[in-house]
């Protein structure tokens, strides 16, 4: 670490903690670094959590550090998954507000400044501020293949009753669950006691559950301003890396927190269930298209006998006849098997989604999501 403990305890506490994991991340780090150091917005610190990297990361973190006083860098002796390199920067972070980029996504250089203006006049106290993004894809080699632009609708919401019944629309538009697209009050994450759990997938889903289940006053800001990078095969999301059983047990529960969230809070209506339910149809999908990956290959017996104890679980029959398509056709197929309870439907839907995906990445992503 370049800059002591004494020096940090020492500075003035900066209106912004931006803490920022990561691990092997030396091809992109410089750029995204440099997204921070150009904010229009000056008063933030930037902890660079190196997770034990095995490339040149911490070398370049502490370049960063060594040349900006604002910059310190947490060397991790172990790779603690991107829920420990958020714990452990968020142990270190002076700021009033946390924010929490992706050390391989690009910003607009006024991002902390329209959230800081976004808390200062909303004229109540805030405790997080939400925006929209865009999502720029590339395939493994590295061309640029196209961008999802995925703006919110922007207000300011002092009571908790107003913003609640946003929230399943929200996760609809893949808004909610993420971790980056939001600066977070640090009191309310410490009075809460929250922590990301260390488990795959949706560690930042359950974080943010738990943040909002007692939040007060949101703002959701307009525009795009974070780049949220996709690579073919380059996250743990587009990879393999986790069995299919074990991502239909995460996005189940996943279904299941929001469900149960949104029902505590009163909210969890037909609109409600119609928007959670797509989700869980298009998980399960999901995990039939994952099933056909070598290496952790479902035999036909196995992927009917899932899918059929699938069909009588509570889950199953609370959200999916209630499930909305939206615009997307391929998820309207699947919810019409997933509702006629056809094995053979939902199994031809999901092995197409596999073929298409190993064949074409650009088109599987727009066919995924309606686009």
């Amino acid at each position: 670490m370049v800059n002591s403990p004494e020096q940090a305890a020492t500075a003035a506490a900066p209106y912004f903690s931006v803490v920022m994991p990561a691990y092997n991340a030396e091809a992109g780090l410089r750029q995204t670094v440099g997204c921070v150091l150009d904010q229009t917005e000056r008063d933030w610190e930037l902890i660079i959590v190196d997770n034990a990297s095995t490339d040149g990361t911490g070398a370049i973190a502490d370049e960063f550090a060594a040349a900006d006083a604002r910059v310190r860098v947490l060397h991790l002796g172990k790779n603690g998954g991107p829920a420990g390199g958020r714990n452990a920067g968020i142990a270190q972070a002076r700021g009033s507000y946390l924010w929490m980029p992706d050390a391989d996504d690009l910003f607009d250089p006024d991002l902390l400044a329209n959230a800081r203006a976004a808390i200062q006049g909303a004229g109540f106290p805030v405790d997080a501020v939400l925006f929209g993004y865009d999502e720029r894809y590339y395939d493994d080699a590295g061309c640029f293949l196209y961008n999802h632009e995925l703006p919110m609708q922007a207000g300011a919401y002092q009571s908790p009753d107003d913003w609640h019944r946003l929230v399943a629309g929200w996760e609809r538009g893949t808004h909610y669950g993420y971790p980056w697209n939001k600066v977070y009050r640090l009191g309310h994450v410490r009075e809460e006691g929250l922590a990301f759990e260390q488990v795959r997938l949706i560690e930042d889903v359950t974080f943010n559950v738990g943040f909002f289940q007692r939040a007060g006053g949101v703002v959701v800001a307009a525009g795009t301003p974070y780049h949220y990078v996709k690579r073919e095969g380059s996250s743990v999301t587009n990879g393999n890396a986790y069995t299919a059983a074990e991502y239909w047990g995460l996005h189940q529960r996943r279904i299941q927190q929001l469900a149960d969230q949104l029902r505590s809070w009163g909210v969890l209506d037909e609109d409600a269930r119609g928007i959670v339910g797509s989700l869980y149809c298009r998980f399960v999908v999901s995990t039939v298209m994952r099933s056909f990956v070598p290496g952790d290959r479902w035999g036909a017996r196995q992927r009917t006998a899932w899918l059929r104890q699938l069909f009588n679980t509570p889950l199953f029959c609370e959200l999916v006849p209630a499930a909305q398509a939206s615009q997307s056709r391929t998820l309207a197929l699947a919810i019409r098997a997933l509702r006629a309870r056809s094995v053979r439907r939902v199994t031809v839907i999901g092995h197409a989604a596999y073929l298409a995906r190993g064949r074409a990445y650009g088109a599987f992503t727009r066919i995924r999501s309606g686009r």
